[in-house]
């Protein structure tokens, strides 16, 4: 008879038994939150943004840089102000003005150093999407810095939606001010230039910037640094 180990699922707080010698998926967790695999996410796209409990991680790997995902996932602090659909969580405050009800977003668990490093590699496995649009070389490494925070404050209403700094800027996107600790720059381009093609349905719109414009702004959140003020 083979002997069998048990292990507790994090978030369902469920009880799953295991083979003794089985190894346990490093993403059992992630997966009662996050889309893992394209095959998940459902033909009503709409629906799913609405209605998902995370981000989808299927391109996880294209996406983040694997040293922050070890280091967040010990310590995590939230990305999304306002959730991941912020219409989830949008209330009347005194004043009349739409606020955030903090207290309906869900908290990340935590993890210890070797959950976190486990976890990180089994992510960065996870590229499923086009490698045609998240390309080496994406961000060519040059832009001015000035007229990218200029696009970003005024000129393409980037502000309106995240944060280039803490408490500075809209909630219902995620915040952008640690973008360079958090996301690869050729991605950062990527999306900056296709959202809608790299998550289909995504709230972000599809500005048709010229590369220009679109190099610009990502050396602007490439420079952006959240310990010191923008």
């Amino acid at each position: 008879m083979r002997k069998f180990s048990i292990s507790l699922c994090v978030l369902l707080g469920s009880t799953i038994f295991l083979p003794a010698d089985a190894q346990p998926d490093p993403l059992a967790s992630c997966a009662q939150c996050h889309a893992l695999t394209l095959s998940e996410i459902p033909e009503d796209k709409i629906t799913h943004r609405m209605e998902r409990k995370a981000p989808d991680l299927h391109y996880a790997g294209r996406k983040f840089n694997q040293d922050w995902l070890v280091h967040w996932l010990q310590e995590p602090v939230r990305i999304r102000p306002g959730g991941v659909f912020f219409g989830r969580h949008v209330e009347t405050g005194p004043d009349g003005q739409d606020v955030i009800a903090s207290d309906s977003l869900l908290e990340h668990p935590s993890f210890n150093e070797k959950e976190a490093g486990d976890i990180a590699a089994a992510l960065m496995s996870k590229s499923e999407v086009d490698a045609g649009l998240v390309p080496e070389g994406a961000y060519a490494g040059k832009g001015n810095v000035r007229f990218g925070k200029m696009a970003f404050v005024k000129l393409r209403g980037c502000i309106a939606c995240h944060e280039n700094e803490p408490g500075k800027g809209g909630v219902s996107g995620p915040e952008l001010y640690t973008s360079s600790q958090r996301l690869r720059p050729d991605f950062i381009a990527a999306m900056i230039a296709r959202p809608q093609e790299i998550e289909p349905r995504s709230w972000m719109p599809h500005l048709e910037m010229s590369d220009r414009d679109v190099q610009n702004l990502t050396s602007y959140l490439m420079s952006l640094d959240p310990g010191e003020e923008q």
